[in-house]
């Protein structure tokens, strides 16, 4: 299921148990990793990861629920969990939630094309021939590590 998927099922969710304020965070990570050792690829590694948490408030009290898992049952299950764990907290304390609004400001990321495997793995084995072209002192203990990560944060 897609995170925009998820988090309507969420607020259908919340809505169903007649919960008005909460907020939703998701953060999602890819990664891809080429190693290269005396000139020949090492190790690579390829990974995805990823969350959702839902904070709401039931009672004035404030209750927090996560999955990585994302749908149907996760996300009724994130809103169950959540109220159930506000219902439990003792402290009267207030515990608001952020209402928005306001000027927030405005960023323009830098664009970086992402590489994709086959790249990464020619760019370390490129940086390790050209290591070893550079000067006879370079020893068979030379190594490269190339990285490429990607990460996106939701709040809503």
């Amino acid at each position: 299921m897609q995170y925009e998927d998820f988090k309507n099922a969420v607020i259908a969710a919340a809505q169903q148990a007649g919960i008005t304020e909460y907020e939703l965070y998701s953060v999602s990570n890819s990664s891809l990793e080429a190693d290269t050792f005396r000139q020949e690829l090492d190790g690579f590694s390829s990974s995805i990861s990823g969350g959702v948490c839902l904070r709401c408030i039931v009672d004035g009290k404030m209750g927090y629920s996560a999955t990585e898992l994302l749908n149907e049952e996760q996300a009724a299950l994130l809103v169950t969990r959540a109220a159930e764990n506000a219902r439990t907290i003792d402290s009267a304390d207030p515990s608001p939630l952020y209402q928005g609004g306001g000027v927030y400001a405005s960023i323009s990321p830098t664009a970086v094309p992402a590489a994709d495997a086959q790249q990464l793995i020619d760019s370390a084995l490129a940086c390790q021939k050209k290591a070893y072209g550079l000067d006879a002192r370079v020893a068979d203990g030379t190594s490269s590590s190339f990285n490429s990560f990607d990460t996106m944060y939701r709040i809503g």
